[in-house]
């Protein structure tokens, strides 16, 4: 906020307010005029022990205020006699400056601890760590006895019979599938089949009888 004006300055005391109703505050500030003046700055608690400064033709100076109490601040201004005197006023609201600043010092001023302190006691002695209960449903699983080797065995038979029908059937298939994929194995199956098939239809051969036609002849009695 910025603030110009001229007022006219004699033997009664004149207020100029430095922060407009702004609790923290940075104003800075000009004074100047053709003949000389007195001016003091305080709040309105020190109106009446305000200690006043003479002032030739000109001053500038600057004020700030973060603390907690409220407080309104004021230029005083006098004369020997009536005078001009400019007033030129900067007004910067500290607000958000002070809220950031206080929040970093609460930061700070929280204790730091690490892992290792949690672990003792404030006279060094270690903590007593209570073991966590654990919950039921797992306290029944962990006091269920484990089973016993038959018992594995009757799991095993019993899957293997329910899907025994399943397994055979899914063997012939991949055993179909890898022959009737392999041309080469399939042509030497197929001949192998074809050889049984012609020694079950023809009979064996009987061996030829060597006959002697002309030793029977002789005993003939022609």
């Amino acid at each position: 906020m910025e603030i110009n004006k001229d007022l006219i300055v004699g033997k009664i005391q004149k207020l100029v307010d430095l922060n407009n109703g702004f609790h923290h505050f940075k104003t800075s500030f000009k004074l100047s005029s053709e003949k000389p003046f007195t001016m003091a700055v305080a709040d309105m608690d020190g109106l009446e022990k305000a200690e006043y400064k003479q002032v030739e033709k000109e001053i500038d100076g600057e004020i700030e205020y973060t603390e907690e109490e409220e407080k309104d601040f004021y230029i005083l201004l006098k004369a020997p006699e009536d005078t001009s005197v400019k007033v030129d006023i900067i007004i910067n609201d500290l607000k958000n400056e002070v809220i950031n600043k206080k929040e970093m010092e609460n930061i700070e001023e929280q204790p730091q601890h690490t892992e290792i302190e949690d672990i003792f006691e404030a006279d060094g002695h270690p903590k007593m760590v209570q073991p966590q209960q654990m919950p039921p449903q797992m306290q029944q699983q962990y006091m269920q006895p484990p089973l016993q080797e038959d018992e594995d065995d009757e799991v095993e038979e019993s899957f293997f019979e329910k899907y025994k029908m399943y397994i055979i059937a899914i063997t012939v298939f991949i055993i179909g599938y890898y022959i009737m994929t392999n041309p080469e194995l399939l042509e030497k199956i197929k001949g192998m089949i074809g050889m049984k098939a012609v020694e079950n239809v023809i009979p064996p051969k009987t061996p030829k009888a060597d006959i002697n036609l002309s030793a029977q002849l002789d005993g003939l009695d022609l």
